[in-house]
């Protein structure tokens, strides 16, 4: 079977006897079956920042991570067309087949995008990855941050 395809999909390698179950614990993967058809995820590999720094989503040629927190990954990019740096915070992936994250994620970059002010980050663009996972394109700015700033007491 290795090496034939089935409908449109190639057969690789064989992970095992005892069913999808012990092929999954095996591989340390779960299973999730969604409107659009069945996915199999790894538990234990998270997306690895190094795989995303020099990886070009849309017209953004992501640069380095910056920072992640509870409801994203922000990372400096360069805006390919207008040759400028933004930063694209990620919903993390784990939260991409969750509607509620997807839904506050959204609200979060139209909040802020009502608001114009020198104070607050401009936020350029929402999108998202061919593979489903939403980002927010805002302005990317140097500087510390105040999880630094509150460390060292300077607040």
């Amino acid at each position: 079977m290795i090496g034939k395809t089935v409908s449109h999909y190639k057969i690789l390698e064989k992970l095992g006897e005892g069913g999808m179950d012990e092929a999954l614990k095996r591989a340390d993967a779960y299973c999730d079956a969604g409107a659009d058809g069945i996915f199999i995820h790894s538990k234990s590999k998270k997306p690895d920042e190094k795989t995303m720094i020099g990886k070009i989503i849309s017209h953004y040629k992501i640069l380095e991570k910056l920072g992640e927190g509870g409801m994203g990954v922000v990372y400096e990019a360069e805006d390919t067309k207008l040759k400028r740096t933004v930063a694209l915070k990620f919903l993390p992936p784990e939260l991409t087949r969750d509607l509620e994250a997807k839904e506050r994620f959204i609200r979060e970059a139209q909040a802020a995008s009502a608001l114009q002010h020198h104070n607050i980050c401009t936020i350029h663009d929402i999108d998202e990855t061919p593979e489903g996972q939403l980002f927010i394109v805002m302005d990317c700015y140097e500087g510390e941050t105040l999880k630094n700033k509150i460390k060292e007491k300077r607040i």
